[in-house]
């Protein structure tokens, strides 16, 4: 008997695992869709300021908790901030807002679909590396590391100066009735 008619289902199926496992572990470059590595968990009501500004094409604000006083900051955007204090009750503390908070805007290359980044820049993968955002030109910028990001564009690289580019951090974003839900 052959080597192959005794063995070959089997030795067929571990070269295949064993080519399927390579693939899975090579060094693509590529990226998964959505950031698991840091918790959100976020809702609010798209009708209600500012969450309303979210809805027209090339417009983002940021969200994050402030950590000295534990109240949401919302930046608007034509920059100012909206400071939430309800957020300190019990019915908010849950939750979560990724690495340095969020980005969440529609882009204008997939209009009518809200889109949520993580507000730390991903080359430094620092919280403290918060991006500054350009809703006029619909890109955002690192002050430490100087890279620059598309958010028009799924968050891709447009500059740095790193040996390790990456796009910025997404998370899922789901729509129930006026809800807007950011969870991963």
């Amino acid at each position: 008997m052959t080597f192959m008619a005794k063995y070959g289902v089997k030795f067929i199926s571990m070269v295949s695992a064993l080519a399927g496992t390579m693939f899975f572990f090579s060094c693509t470059g590529s990226f998964d869709m959505y950031c698991r590595q840091y918790a959100v968990y976020y809702t609010a009501d798209i009708t209600k300021e500012p969450y309303n500004y979210i809805q027209s094409p090339h417009q983002y604000i940021t969200v994050r908790r402030n950590s000295r006083n534990g109240t949401v900051e919302t930046t608007k955007p034509d920059g100012s901030v909206q400071t939430d204090y309800q957020y300190g009750s019990d019915q908010y503390k849950n939750f979560m807002f990724g690495l340095g908070g969020l980005i969440i805007g529609t882009p204008a290359l997939d209009q009518g679909n809200i889109w949520c980044f993580d507000l730390a820049c991903p080359i430094c993968n620092s919280a403290a590396a918060r991006l500054d955002i350009d809703n006029i030109n619909g890109k955002c910028t690192c002050p430490k590391c100087k890279s620059a990001f598309d958010l028009d564009n799924s968050g891709f690289v447009l500059e740095t100066s790193s040996d390790d580019p990456r796009p910025l951090f997404r998370y899922p974003v789901t729509l129930s009735g006026t809800n807007l839900i950011i969870r991963n």
